[in-house]
């Protein structure tokens, strides 16, 4: 229970990471677009 629960948790923040790094370079193009 108590591993699965950890990895619960790794596959959360990794998604959270990924789309925050993804937004990011959303950004980026975004702002470096408008330049």
């Amino acid at each position: 229970v108590e591993e699965a629960r950890v990895e619960g948790d790794a596959v959360r923040l990794s998604g959270a990471g990924l789309r925050r790094r993804w937004m990011g370079d959303l950004g980026l193009r975004e702002a470096g677009r408008g330049r």
